[in-house]
């Protein structure tokens, strides 16, 4: 990740090091620059969802403040019951972690098509 020059290797550079260690199929990077805004999308693997807006509900906040959560059904969970159909379906589970950062808040959330996919 050091020689990277912009985002988009800085992402692809933690995805590959993620892949060593956990099977997912796509990743959203998302962000806030305060507690008040809802995150939006500023790296992802499936370019279609690059401008989506999401909510924080509980389980975001949740991971904002240093959880890691996995999700075997997403589509119950407040901050996905609002999403496409195209997303649902290829998010069957979810680990989902967040970060505080100087402008704000940042969000991992890795994907699969897959149930129960990921474990602790």
């Amino acid at each position: 990740m050091a020689g990277a020059n912009n985002k988009r290797q800085v992402f692809n550079s933690l995805l590959e090091v993620l892949r060593k260690f956990i099977a997912f199929d796509n990743a959203i990077v998302l962000t806030r620059d305060d507690e008040a805004s809802d995150l939006h999308v500023l790296m992802s693997t499936v370019t279609t969802l690059d401008f989506s807006h999401w909510q924080v509900g509980s389980t975001f906040n949740r991971c904002i403040n240093g959880e890691c959560i996995a999700l075997y059904s997403p589509k119950d969970i407040e901050e996905f019951k609002n999403k496409s159909t195209d997303l649902l379906d290829i998010c069957n589970s979810s680990l989902i972690t967040g970060v505080k950062i100087s402008s704000g808040d940042a969000m991992i959330i890795l994907m699969s098509t897959e149930k129960r996919t990921f474990h602790f």
